[in-house]
């Protein structure tokens, strides 16, 4: 049982905000001493939420503070180590000081030694520890995981080697790295890969985990990072246990962060799982099917209860994903659950992609994969660009 070992404590607003030191693995005679700060409301029993954070250093007092408001203990944890700029980080033993990300070989994207000696390994050791001291808490009920961005290969990898998870959330990262700059709807010579490489897509990519996690899980992409590809978002989803609870949502033409509408999808989400009052359940992520002829016919359905309409966005001439601006350009209520779009794209601009949302009442948002393709003038002419036209299925 790892133990703990308090450096600072205070209460601001009738929130107890915490920062100190878990004691992680031992190497030879020393112990790896990781940074946690933490913040509750309250006493009695609670559910806890652990944030894999973003790699670097990120003051997380308001995101802790808003989870103890709604009634969880929040834990967010430092994996990268050694900083010119603050003492509150994770203390790596000499031997093992490739776990600290100046000095690792982070920003590489191969594997050529053993993955054991790789800084990614050494970051899921540090959850674990981290996991089992808040399990050790006495009025923690259940367990739910955040992943950050980079940090949420971390949480990837640490869903893959356990089963007592709740839920977990993922932002942005979703994997695929090593296919960066490459459109996903855009055909190019294939590349061939180096060995370390190849390993490192099998033993590092989130997507390569994606199988192995036992949890419900929630992913939310902003379509403008550039770091993380959302076209590509969708695909780690379908890895995911199908008999498991998964959904997605976009963050439209957000770039780094993830917008607060957005992100209401993950409060109902953590809710669900998480909270002991009796929630509803979540809608299934909907089903969407699209026809690319002259025009683009897309086929929607999704749960119908508490349902508010449904969504159509669209980018055209852009094939890097980063480099959109999606336009929304229809929304349809409800009818049953039901709906179809049609929309005519533009083909001098030689390239389309597009998805639908459906948003309920709630707030909570769920959306299809993302369509892409590419036009040739002689499908055809246009008289002018989206130019829309929809009917009910019903």
């Amino acid at each position: 049982e790892p133990s703990y070992i308090g450096v600072g404590k205070k209460e601001i607003e009738g929130i107890t905000f915490e920062k100190g030191f878990v004691e992680g693995r031992y190497v030879d005679d020393q112990r790896v001493k990781i940074y946690v700060q933490s913040a509750k409301q309250g006493e009695g029993q609670k559910p806890a939420i652990i944030i894999f954070d973003e790699y670097g250093e990120y003051d997380r007092n308001l995101m802790l503070k808003e989870f103890a408001k709604k009634g969880y203990y929040a834990i967010v944890f430092n994996v990268t180590g050694t900083s010119e700029e603050s003492e509150n980080f994770t203390v790596y033993p000499e031997k093992i000081k490739h776990a600290n990300l100046i000095q690792s070989d982070y920003d590489n994207k191969e594997i050529n030694s053993d993955v054991t000696k790789t800084c990614w390994y050494e970051w899921c050791g540090v959850a674990k520890y981290v996991y089992e001291y808040v399990k050790s808490l006495d009025f923690i009920n259940k367990v739910g995981c955040l992943g950050i961005n980079g940090g949420a290969t971390t949480l990837w990898h640490f869903l893959a080697t356990e089963d007592k998870i709740d839920c977990a959330v993922f932002l942005n990262n979703t994997g695929w790295s090593v296919y960066e700059g490459k459109s996903k709807f855009v055909s190019s010579n294939e590349e061939s890969y180096s060995d370390g490489k190849i390993a490192y897509i099998a033993g590092i990519e989130p997507q390569s985990y994606a199988s192995h996690v036992k949890c419900p899980s929630l992913i939310i992409s902003a379509t403008g990072n550039a770091n993380y590809d959302c076209d590509r978002a969708y695909d780690s989803l379908t890895r995911i246990n199908e008999n498991l609870y998964k959904s997605i949502n976009y963050s439209v033409n957000r770039r780094d962060g993830i917008s607060k509408k957005s992100f209401e999808s993950a409060y109902i989400f953590l809710e669900k799982f998480l909270s002991s009052k009796r929630s509803s359940n979540l809608p299934l992520p909907l089903t969407a099917t699209s026809v690319e002829e002259e025009d683009v016919k897309v086929t929607v359905e999704a749960d119908q209860k508490g349902l508010k309409c449904f969504e159509l966005y669209v980018s055209e001439g852009v094939t890097d994903s980063c480099k959109r601006c999606w336009k929304k350009i229809d929304e349809k209520p409800s009818n049953k659950g039901k709906a179809e779009f049609t929309f005519t794209p533009n083909v001098q601009y030689g390239f389309a992609v597009w998805f639908v949302k459906a948003v309920y009442k709630n707030g909570y948002e769920t959306v299809s994969k993302i369509f892409g393709k590419t036009f040739l003038q002689k499908e055809g002419l246009i008289k002018r660009a989206n130019k829309i036209i929809y009917t009910s299925r019903i």
